[in-house]
């Protein structure tokens, strides 16, 4: 039995198709080891048992009845905070957790400096324009109020 010389390329053609797939494989493999975990809080399970807490904060929050507006410029961050009868709140701890909703490495902590009564002012180098997500913390004689907001800086 001859084999004709032209039908020889067809085993080599299934062989070519079976590396372009187990290379194509390794490939995705080696980038889903490598890249983002999928998570985006440490210890995201214990942070899921103590929701509780979370929710009764938020109640304690809710029963203040504070207010803050959350203000962002190119070279800092403002707070007013009104209490429960829209009067300035004085003497509070201001500070705020600012994060980049695309790039964790450009996260920073801040400190405000009350400049009227009610409004507190932080002095921002900020590391890229575009969006970021601010939390305030409020503190005032044991109190605690958080606020969040997206701001644009330009």
């Amino acid at each position: 039995m001859t084999t004709d010389r032209k039908s020889l390329w067809i085993p080599w053609t299934f062989v070519g198709g079976f590396v372009v797939v187990t290379t194509v494989n390794a490939v995705m493999i080696w980038f889903a080891l490598t890249t983002f975990t999928g998570l985006d809080r440490k210890e995201p399970y214990l942070r899921g048992i103590g929701y509780n807490d979370v929710l009764r904060a938020e109640r304690a929050q809710q029963a203040l009845g504070w207010d803050a507006l959350i203000d962002a410029a190119p070279d800092r961050l403002a707070v007013e905070v009104a209490d429960r009868l829209d009067q300035p709140l004085t003497g509070a701890l201001v500070y705020a957790l600012v994060k980049r909703p695309v790039d964790s490495h450009l996260d920073f902590q801040t400190d405000f400096a009350a400049t009227t009564a009610g409004r507190y002012v932080a002095f921002v180098d900020w590391p890229a324009k575009g969006q970021w997500d601010v939390l305030v913390t409020i503190e005032q004689d044991g109190r605690v109020y958080q606020q969040q907001a997206r701001v644009q800086v330009r």
